[in-house]
């Protein structure tokens, strides 16, 4: 099935005109990515393609509202986890995260820090603490909608504080052209 939609979103990548540049370093087996520029729909699309044509095992989160017939199972086979953001119980979605790369030889969990595709200036730090408590670094990538390029990128460490590692992904993430420029607060 993997290699199937390998194939497949490497077909549509070059009929559409994209390319992927940049990538995961093949000692890293188990990551955070960050995709910063989180303005769109599509952003999922060019993400999850991204990743099947770089031949990596991820999941990502996606609010459970997202869920419904008939993307459902469309989309918890491509790796979805769905989150409760209304949930009373709060549940603690940082350990159930380290818990999945502990159970994985390989895993890479995709974040959006905006955690909407809303403007917004106040990011969430979820991806830092995740990647912190599973002891594992965070790889920032972003999507290029003029020149048609997903950037798979910079790789960061959690032995800084979440706010110096934010301002670091922000001053790099500077040069990222999402699909709606004006939603992208840095």
């Amino acid at each position: 099935m993997a290699l199937l939609l390998k194939r497949i979103f490497t077909f549509i990548f070059k009929l559409l005109g994209w390319e992927v540049t940049g990538g995961i370093p093949e000692d890293i087996k188990k990551a955070v990515l960050v995709a910063g520029g989180h303005t769109s729909n599509w952003d999922l699309l060019y993400s999850v393609a991204t990743l099947y044509i770089l031949n990596k095992d991820f999941s990502f989160l996606i609010k459970k509202e997202a869920l419904i017939f008939p993307f459902k199972k469309f989309l918890l086979s491509l790796g979805a986890i769905p989150i409760d953001r209304d949930s009373k119980g709060q549940t603690n979605y940082v350990d159930q995260m380290a818990k999945v790369f502990e159970a994985r030889s390989e895993a890479y969990l995709c974040l959006a820090p905006e955690g909407t595709r809303s403007a917004t200036k106040d990011w969430k730090s979820g991806f830092y603490h995740i990647a912190k408590k599973a002891n594992v670094p965070i790889i920032v990538c972003y999507l290029d909608y003029p020149n048609k390029k997903t950037v798979v990128g910079k790789v960061l460490t959690t032995d800084k504080s979440a706010d110096e590692v934010m301002n670091e992904m922000k001053e790099y993430l500077k040069v990222a052209r999402p699909k709606h420029p004006d939603r992208f607060l840095l």
